[in-house]
């Protein structure tokens, strides 16, 4: 597939949107489909990952979310935005040897971030996405919903049975912190979905290894973030061993190392 081929079903695809005035849809080719990202969207394309567009699920301040059509399914494109208030937030990383040095490398490295988090989760057996590809700015995974609707968050539903729900969730960030030894740390009622009776994690950028300086503060923010939601909603808590746990040791026992050092991978 050529560009020129690309940009026009981008064009066909924004037509199809439902949009009130003329200028959203010009914005979202602005911000989301700018030349760059459309190139990163073509190697995607060229390799099957993405065949087709659906429509835009959520527009956010540093990311768009489309669904699709690809090789594996229904899926789901996120769009790191180039240009965006996301920028603000890397003001402090530019000019950090540790961290490359303009904010486009900065973003992408982003996307890869969040992408090798979702394949040492769904190693771990933890419920997220699957994740099927990554270029630049543009993440591509598993649509957890159907027919292009992604499914409701937690927030969204009424669980029947919110202690079992609460137990699978604290269960995933166990499997998650001791087998991919992964915090998700900006975990709560919004970034996790509920689909046929299971939740699902998602938004993983943030998601910290357990041996960053932090990890252990995160991992037991995460822990409160979700309990103090269903004590509010529900009535419910979970058993203590859920909250106050040994958090130096692995399943196997073994010491967690600590670098002292920030890591992205």
């Amino acid at each position: 597939m050529s560009f020129d081929r690309l940009d026009r079903i981008i064009d066909s695809f924004l037509g199809r949107e439902k949009k009130e005035k003329d200028r959203e849809i010009f914005k979202i080719r602005q911000y989301v489909f700018d030349e760059r990202t459309v190139r990163n969207m073509l190697s995607l394309f060229n390799r099957g990952i993405i065949t087709d567009f659906n429509w835009i699920i959520s527009m956010g301040k540093e990311a768009a979310v489309l669904s699709g059509i690809g090789q594996q399914g229904e899926i789901a494109i996120k769009v790191y935005k180039y240009v965006s208030s996301f920028r603000r937030h890397l003001d402090y990383m530019v000019g950090d040897r540790r961290f490359p040095s303009s904010p486009r490398k900065i973003i992408e490295m982003w996307a890869r971030k969040e992408y090798r988090n979702l394949v040492r989760m769904k190693k771990a057996d933890v419920r997220v996405p699957e994740p099927y590809g990554v270029s630049g700015n543009v993440l591509v995974m598993q649509l957890i919903g159907s027919d292009g609707v992604p499914a409701p968050h937690l927030r969204e539903v009424e669980l029947e049975n919110p202690e079992l729900v609460l137990k699978m969730i604290l269960d995933d960030v166990k499997k998650a912190y001791y087998k991919a030894r992964l915090v998700h740390a900006d975990l709560s009622e919004y970034n996790i979905l509920y689909w046929r009776s299971l939740p699902w994690m998602i938004d993983l950028s943030h998601a910290v290894v357990v041996d960053h300086p932090m990890a252990d503060d995160l991992l037991r923010r995460d822990i409160q973030n979700i309990v103090r939601f269903f004590q509010r909603r529900y009535g419910v808590s979970p058993p203590g061993d859920y909250v106050a746990g040994d958090l130096d040791k692995d399943t196997e026992g073994e010491d967690r190392a600590s670098s002292g050092k920030i890591r992205l991978d």
